[in-house]
């Protein structure tokens, strides 16, 4: 399918659905799809709205610009009112994001792949092999109004997101919350660039699978998660690991992690050669940690990791505002402990 040059407007109160083996392409940032002006609450541009949806199978998207246009369509995204993601995928496997412009991007996702099944009790592992490469995604927020937001969500095995680029300017670095968010492996993130958002890459562990449907449970373990060679500025919290566990709220002991080891949720992770620059120019229109590489979430108990390896990264912290300058060494003496690799809650220091 192709789109030719001009802007298209689009008014998706149902979704696109797609068939398999279909690539459409434009003719680069002269092809546009437009949210037409009062469109309202939408879920999605093109995609599935459930898993249950027909299996969708080698699909490819290339060449043309999104805008989700928020001044013309000032309706904020949400759960119930409409997600607004430009692509939802949830049955699939093989699917293939090139050259894409998402200018701007407004809701929960731009690129969402989400196998999980049953509440996210697991996730089918037949849905795989997604990569998304050479894109570019401009966050805005309808009417300024924060949403918990990344712009590339995947939760599927066998994924690459290289070469990709993120912007955020002014105040809407206080509203653009996460690049890439990456749930278990097998996933490679390499060679991104990103510039306003608070984390460019949360990986989120994943414990278990099914093989399709009305099958046993299966390990996703080891998850194997590269992230390397990316360049995060003005980041809060660059890169975070989310791990979550049975025991989450439990303090741990050597005993209990050797007799558990089945129970690890995130092995083999590999953070090596990014460079973060952290910016804390914010911190006094928000107050919070700036963490370079950390563990995230408020959780109490050992965060089961094994063969997490941080390796050759550059961690800068740069900013200023009133009272902020950090290359002067000017810090206000209510600033949180903020750390450039920071794991300050229990766990067994051997699995790192």
């Amino acid at each position: 399918m192709y789109i030719p040059k001009g802007v298209h407007e689009v008014c998706p109160k149902e979704v696109i659905t797609l068939c398999n083996n279909l690539t459409i392409r434009g003719s680069g940032i002269q092809s546009v799809i437009k949210i037409a002006d009062g469109t309202g609450p939408y879920k999605a541009i093109f995609g599935q709205n459930f898993s249950t949806d027909a299996r969708v199978e080698n699909v490819s998207f290339e060449k043309f610009v999104i805008n989700q246009n928020p001044g013309g369509n000032p309706v904020v995204s949400s759960a119930t009112t409409g997600s607004q993601y430009v692509f939802s995928l949830k049955n699939f496997s093989n699917a293939h994001f090139n050259k894409l412009t998402f200018r701007p991007t407004t809701g929960g996702n731009a690129i969402s792949c989400n196998g999980s099944r049953s509440n996210g009790e697991y996730v089918d592992m037949t849905c795989q092999d997604v990569t998304v490469e050479h894109c570019r995604f401009y966050r805005e927020s309808p009417k300024q109004e924060y949403v918990d937001n990344s712009a590339i969500y995947l939760n599927c095995s066998g994924v690459i997101v290289s070469n990709n680029k993120f912007y955020s300017y002014g105040d809407e670095t206080m509203r653009a919350r996460g690049c890439i968010e990456t749930h278990g492996g097998k996933s490679v993130i390499t060679g991104n660039y990103s510039e306003g958002y608070a984390t460019g890459v949360n990986i989120a562990s994943r414990a278990q699978g099914k093989d399709g449907i009305n099958k046993d449970f299966v390990s996703m373990i080891p998850s194997n998660v590269t992230v390397t060679g990316n360049t995060f500025t003005k980041v809060k919290k660059g890169i975070q690991l989310w791990v979550n566990h049975p025991k989450d709220n439990i303090k741990p002991v050597a005993e209990d992690w050797d007799k558990e080891v089945e129970m690890i949720t995130l092995e083999n992770v590999l953070i090596g050669n990014n460079t973060i620059s952290v910016d804390v120019s914010d911190y006094e229109k928000s107050q919070m940690n700036y963490n370079g590489i950390s563990f995230a979430g408020d959780h109490k108990g050992n965060r089961w990791v094994r063969n997490l390896i941080i390796n050759a990264n550059n961690i800068i912290y740069t900013g200023s505002s009133a009272n902020i300058n950090v290359e002067e060494g000017v810090i206000p003496k209510n600033f949180l402990s903020s750390y450039g690799i920071g794991f300050t809650i229990g766990f067994v220091k051997k699995s790192v």
